[in-house]
């Protein structure tokens, strides 16, 4: 039986709220903005692959759905692009200036 590196990954490595700061925090050190086209290869599809159906969205959908991220799909070129919020950038500062506290 073979198995891949998806397999080898528990569930519970991260929390939601985790995957979610991991994955503004890559947007914004990106410039505030990435490609987010679904390519077999793409980085993103790591938060756009933990849904659990019928129970919770992925941690991509979860943060656009939140308003901390944007998205658009130019069906022209057929490439989609995901910019950060003012949203997204406050819960960054909360989380930032939490950390800090410590």
């Amino acid at each position: 039986m073979t198995t891949s590196p998806k397999d080898n990954v528990a569930p519970a490595d991260l929390t939601n709220e985790q995957k979610e700061i991991t994955l503004l925090r890559i947007i914004d050190a990106m410039g505030g903005q990435t490609d987010s086209s679904e390519g077999k290869g793409s980085w993103i599809n790591w938060f756009c692959s933990d849904e659990i159906h019928n129970v919770q969205d992925d941690t991509f959908n979860r943060c656009n759905d939140k308003g901390w991220l944007h998205t658009t799909h130019n069906s022209d070129w057929d490439t989609s692009t995901t910019t950060l919020t003012k949203a997204g950038r406050a819960v960054l500062s909360a989380t930032t200036e939490g950390s800090d506290a410590g």
